[in-house]
């Protein structure tokens, strides 16, 4: 469920009288970092439905509303509960940073949904321990290059390994070679209880963007 549209027109319905919290997404079309958050306006809209309302609105066509929230700058996202702004921040934030700010309003997403992580998120939450990478390729993959600290869950192991993980606190990152190998893996990992995420670009975003990798045989759970 991509985020909704809105007008000057709707500020009064959609945003004051709004019976749930509100983001907004203030853009343009000819604003690059508002086209660089955009996937994630939209992936949030799909998290948080039923519980936030996330709009996006053109300040080129609709400078009313842009107005009545100052948006100076682009990106803006601003927060309403009730009517109020609660909260506004500028810039084209990190994902987490934006989930934050609409956990302001709405706590953090429900359990059961996985999470996209980019590289460089992902990277410092492995480094702080605070993230288990579960890399879902073969053994032979898995031995030649995986990221650090990785167990390995190709799929006729996968059932035990996920079950094992299931009973560690630890959130998970599944991974394979690309985005597409471990995204659906996630998400099933998710609705089996797991607080899990896929990294965007797998391994090869991984080694693109310079960061170290390990190899050899699995490093399995201690």
């Amino acid at each position: 469920m991509p985020a909704t549209y809105i007008t000057d027109a709707d500020l009064e319905s959609r945003v004051l009288q709004s019976p749930r919290p509100v983001f907004i997404d203030f853009y343009a079309d000819w604003c690059q970092p508002c086209r660089t958050i955009a996937p994630i306006i939209d992936e949030l809209a799909d998290v948080y439905a039923g519980r936030v309302d996330v709009l996006k609105l053109n300040v080129d066509e609709n400078p009313m509303t842009a107005q009545a929230f100052r948006v100076q700058s682009l990106p803006t996202m601003a927060v309403v509960k009730d009517g109020r702004i609660v909260a506004i921040e500028r810039g084209a934030l990190p994902r987490p940073q934006i989930e934050a700010l609409i956990a302001k309003v709405a706590g953090p997403p429900p359990s059961d949904q996985a999470r996209k992580l980019e590289v460089k998120d992902a990277a410092g939450l492995i480094q702080q321990r605070r993230l288990l990478p579960v890399d879902v390729r073969s053994e032979a993959e898995f031995n030649r290059a995986h990221l650090p600290g990785a167990v390995n869950a190709p799929e006729d192991q996968r059932e035990a390994v996920l079950a094992e993980l299931a009973e560690r606190s630890t959130p998970v990152l599944f991974y394979g070679r690309t985005t597409e190998a471990a995204e659906g893996i996630a998400k099933d990992a998710a609705k089996a209880g797991l607080l899990a995420a896929w990294l965007d670009g797998g391994l090869l975003a991984w080694e693109a963007d310079g960061l170290p990798i390990e190899r050899g045989t699995p490093a399995w759970m201690n």
